[in-house]
């Protein structure tokens, strides 16, 4: 792997997890929450848009994987939702479509 995208991704993760202790505590600010929606759509772009050994380094990171599923549980802003459903889906390396509200979301679930 690509040391500076395995370096970004520690740093993004890094950030996460620093603004999801205040997250867990309703201590979120108007600037913490533009962060976490930058730091999961970074996430998932990377995970995008790279080969398969990105996604697999991430799954082998279960403090990750948890970050991720902490993220999803705390928060109801629907950007950071669907970032995250959506890093969660390309970890898988799946599509489907699905319904988050009235709109429909397209994520992979096909195998690969």
């Amino acid at each position: 792997m690509e040391r500076s995208v395995g370096s970004r991704l520690q740093t993004l993760f890094q950030q996460l997890e620093k603004i999801g202790g205040k997250q867990a505590r309703n201590q979120t600010s108007t600037e913490d929450l533009q962060t976490i929606r930058y730091v999961t759509s970074k996430i998932h772009q990377i995970l995008n848009s790279q080969e398969k050994t990105h996604r697999d380094t991430v799954l082998k990171n279960s403090g990750w994987v948890d970050l991720i599923l902490a993220t999803l549980k705390n928060t109801s802003d629907r950007t950071v939702l669907l970032n995250s459903i959506q890093i969660l889906a390309e970890m898988l390396g799946k599509t489907r479509e699905f319904y988050l509200g009235e709109s429909r979301h397209k994520i992979s679930f096909t195998k690969q």
